[in-house]
């Protein structure tokens, strides 16, 4: 048996081809392996001349995707990691073919990698630096634990003793679980820096993201795009919004024949249910949420049923009166209703006004959101939202004060900035806009 420890090369089973011109190696890594020295950790501090700058953010967030994979018993939360693309000097590599198995072009050998020779990135530094921080994280947890032990031990507390053993001991088995998943990883056979950049050029470029229109369609784990497939398939013959929801593109334009998107029509069930700001987590999925999608849905209905008998912008889009883009930039009805950010605020201002909630300025840099205030009806809501200014749109000259002076609107004026915050920015004016009016009915 060979000792690691004493061997002056990295040894995997492989597929070597040639790609274009770029000649490649082919392997598979657990987390563990890469971790354990293959590759380095990436430092967030160091912009690389072949690569863009790490964001901590990405990697931080890949590392909770990856623990999120090792801690699902349920098999809900699989993990699937895109190959790493490395590059190394083809000198320090020895590939050795195996003539029994033939592939065409592809051999299938051994590869050794003089560990004495860099292997570096080039696309995939998030993930690998993700991979890192997901296996410091637990590895902490666990000298926490065992600390906490040995602590307890001393003190004699048997019993709190028993109680960090056994979360030491589901740790490491997450640890264990992390360990284990498997990475593809490509290694390019090249020394050329220049080159290596323009690969990675080329392929952030060319490479399409899913937008968040698809990613909503697509995963069904979230009950906010479960219930966002129920409006778009008119479940249960509830079909306000049918042919009005575009399952493609992730925002509408001027000439796009739909109403709003996918993605919107989830957002928009998500605000209404948990408020602005309010985050979905696959926790709270589990120990909640999941179990309210047919309230959640119910509620969302009832706000898109609402906004119809408000405006009538609405109604005569949703009945095909008229199309979508009568209300957009140009149309002979220009609306804020057209926008989604205003939908959004909307949504966040049933939200509160229903479930007694409200935005209140502390002084603070932002907002806060605090229960209290008096439920309204959603009857009550409904003559409230009439009451609202005009949401015409198009100019400052068209656009009422009310809108304009919340300083959410630049030219052409025909919808809110997309920016942070201004859907709660609206949202907060509604509510005290509602909250007005209700004072003055009760006199």
């Amino acid at each position: 048996m060979a000792l690691s420890g004493y061997t002056t090369t990295h040894d995997f089973w492989a597929t070597r081809f040639t790609q274009m011109a770029l000649e490649e190696i082919s392997i598979h890594l657990t987390i563990d392996q890469i971790t354990a020295g293959f590759l380095g950790r990436p430092d967030p501090n160091v912009r690389l001349d072949h690569n863009r700058a790490i964001k901590l953010s990405h990697a931080e967030g890949f590392a909770q995707y990856l623990l999120r994979g090792a801690e699902d018993k349920t098999g809900k939360w699989p993990v699937i990691v895109p190959a790493l693309s490395l590059f190394t000097s083809p000198y320090s590599v020895e590939f050795t073919p195996t003539p029994d198995f033939e592939a065409g072009d592809i051999q299938f050998g051994v590869v050794s990698i003089e560990k004495s020779s860099p292997v570096q990135i080039w696309d995939g530094q998030h993930r690998t630096l993700g991979a890192y921080i997901a296996v410091e994280r637990k590895n902490r947890e666990i000298e926490e634990r065992l600390h906490l032990k040995a602590k307890a031990e001393s003190e004699g507390d048997g019993a709190k003793s028993a109680e960090h053993d056994e979360q030491a001991k589901a740790a490491r088995e997450v640890r264990r679980r992390l360990g284990r998943i498997v990475v593809p990883v490509s290694i390019a056979l090249e020394t050329d820096k220049g080159r290596i950049a323009e690969l990675f050029a080329d392929v952030a470029d060319n490479a399409r993201g899913i937008n968040a229109t698809a990613l909503a369609r697509l995963d069904q784990r979230n009950v906010f795009n479960r219930v966002a497939t129920s409006l778009y398939e008119a479940h249960d013959g509830w079909d306000v919004l049918e042919g009005k929801i575009d399952d493609d593109s992730a925002y509408v334009t001027q000439r796009n024949p739909y109403w709003t998107t996918y993605r919107d029509v989830a957002a928009v069930a998500q605000v209404a249910w948990l408020g602005y700001g309010s985050r979905w987590t696959p926790n709270k999925e589990q120990s909640l949420l999941a179990a309210q999608e047919n309230e959640i849905l119910a509620n969302v209905r009832e706000f898109y049923e609402m906004l119809a008998e408000a405006f009538t912008d609405v109604e005569d889009v949703l009945s095909g009166e008229i199309e979508p883009s009568e209300l957009r930039g140009g149309g002979s009805r220009t609306s804020l209703l057209s926008s989604s950010t205003t939908i959004r605020a909307l949504a966040s201002a049933f939200h509160d006004l229903k479930f007694g909630m409200q935005w209140v300025d502390v002084g603070r840099r932002s907002p806060e959101h605090i229960e209290g205030r008096p439920l309204m009806t959603v009857p009550e809501i409904t003559e409230a939202f009439k009451e609202l200014p005009s949401m015409a749109s198009g100019s400052n000259k068209i656009l009422d004060r009310f809108w304009l002076n919340l300083g959410v609107f630049d030219a052409p004026w025909v919808a809110p900035t997309a920016r942070a915050n201004n859907a709660r920015t609206m949202s907060m004016a509604i509510v005290n806009h509602a909250s007005k009016d209700a004072s003055a009915g009760s006199v």
